[in-house]
């Protein structure tokens, strides 16, 4: 973990932004065209699955060589557990829950502005860091 140079708030919320894009935008996409552009959608049923394809997104990526989702990647992040190594399926599914924490009030996803280690409060609760990737350039 010494040589570990922890990724900060900008970055993280970049790579967010750009796993939005790439997986959120067309998924609603898709839904207005299988329910209808313009029509009141007073039905969840298409939600659900976007919601399924999201968490399993979030969740799967960071367990396999990856270590993080498309945006991570393209940032030259990763995230890795206490010890330095991959996280396992059950870690990436705590970590994954704890985000919604994060998201009360938004002060978990600050506390990465303001921790040393950069640490949001879902990693906290799992234990878990996003590092910059070693190949990659650093200013």
């Amino acid at each position: 973990m010494v040589n570990n140079i922890y990724a900060g708030f900008l970055r993280r919320f970049f790579a967010f932004f750009v796993d939005t894009l790439f997986i959120l935008y067309p998924l609603n996409l898709l839904n207005h065209l299988v329910l209808g552009l313009g029509e009141k959608q007073e039905t969840i049923w298409f939600n659900i699955p976007i919601l399924v394809i999201w968490s399993l997104y979030r969740i799967i990526l960071p367990t396999t060589k990856l270590q993080g989702t498309i945006g991570k990647a393209i940032f030259g992040m990763k995230i890795i557990d206490h010890k330095g190594n991959q996280l396992t399926l059950a870690k990436s599914v705590g970590r994954y829950l704890g985000e919604f924490l994060s998201l009360v009030f938004f002060i978990g996803y600050l506390m990465i502005a303001f921790t040393e280690r950069k640490t949001g409060l879902h990693d906290r609760l799992a234990n878990t860091y996003v590092v910059y990737k070693q190949n990659v350039l650093h200013s």
